[in-house]
C-alpha cells in the first residue's frame, strides 16, 4: 500500500535530527537487504538534519526496486538524495521514481547532493528518474551529486538544479564509474565566478559518459562526453 509519511515532519528535533530516522546512516552501517516497493508510493517524507548520508536510506548496498518517492522535503549537510545518501558496492537499484520533492544541502563547500543519490561510489542503477528540485553548493546534480564508481543506465532527470560550482543536469561531478543511455532535460543554475552550468555532468576522466544526452535548448553548456540535442530532436 501507499505510505503517507507526513507525520515525520513532527519527529525529532528540527535542524539537528528532525523528521524521518534515516536507515543505516551511522558510520560503518549499510542497508544490505532487499526492499520491493511493489509499485507503491512513499509521500510527504520530511528530513531536517545536520548529518551526512541522508535520504530514505543513508548508506545502501542492497537492492531496492519498484518504488515511488514523491512530495518530500529533505535538508541535511552532505551526501543527500531522496533514496540514499551514498550508494555502495553491491547495490542494485531498479525502477525508482522520484517526483515533486525538494532536496537541499546546507553545507558550505562540498555538498554531494542529487535527486536520487548524494554519491554513487558503487552498485548498479537502471530505469530510474528524478523530477525533484536540488539545491546546494558544490557537486549538485539532478540525479546524483557525485559519481565515483558503479554504473547508472537508462535513467533521466527533469528537475531543476541550483548550485554554485559543479552544478549539472544529471551528475554534479563524475570522476569514476559509468553513466550510459541516460539524459537530462532541466534548468541548471551555477552561480560561481566564471562557472557555467553543465547540461549533463562535470566530467573528470575518459569513457565515463556514453550514449547520453542533454537538452541544449534548456541548458546550452556542458563539461562531459554527453551530446547536446534540441528538445525537438530528443522527442521529449
Amino acid at each position: 500500500a501507499n505510505i503517507d509519511a507526513a507525520s515525520t515532519e513532527f519527529w525529532g528535533c528540527s535542524g539537528t535530527d528532525g523528521g524521518w530516522i534515516v536507515i543505516a546512516n551511522d558510520l560503518g552501517e549499510s542497508f544490505s537487504g532487499s526492499y520491493n516497493g511493489g509499485g507503491f508510493t512513499i509521500e510527504n517524507l520530511f528530513i531536517d538534519s545536520n548529518q551526512a548520508d541522508v535520504g530514505l536510506f543513508g548508506n545502501l548496498s542492497g537492492e531496492v526496486f519498484n518504488l515511488n518517492l514523491t512530495s518530500f522535503s529533505i535538508s541535511a549537510a552532505t551526501n543527500i538524495g531522496a533514496l540514499a545518501g551514498t550508494l555502495q558496492t553491491g547495490a542494485t537499484i531498479t525502477s525508482v521514481f522520484v517526483n515533486l520533492g525538494t532536496i537541499t544541502s546546507t553545507a558550505t563547500g562540498l555538498s554531494n547532493v542529487g535527486g536520487v543519490f548524494g554519491e554513487v561510489e558503487g552498485g548498479l542503477v537502471t530505469t530510474s528518474y528524478s523530477t525533484a528540485s536540488v539545491n546546494g553548493d558544490d557537486n549538485v546534480g539532478g540525479f546524483v551529486g557525485l559519481v565515483s564508481g558503479g554504473e547508472i543506465n537508462n535513467s533521466y532527470v527533469r528537475g531543476e538544479v541550483n548550485g554554485i560550482t559543479n552544478a549539472a543536469g544529471f551528475a554534479g561531478s563524475i570522476t569514476g564509474g559509468l553513466i550510459d543511455k541516460s539524459y537530462a532535460a532541466n534548468v541548471v543554475t551555477a552561480t560561481g565566478v566564471s562557472e557555467d552550468p553543465a547540461g549533463f555532468a562535470n566530467q573528470t576522466g575518459i569513457d565515463l559518459v556514453t550514449n547520453s544526452f542533454y537538452d541544449s535548448d534548456i541548458t546550452s553548456t556542458d563539461n562531459s562526453d554527453a551530446t547536446g540535442e534540441t528538445t525537438v530532436n530528443l522527442n521529449l
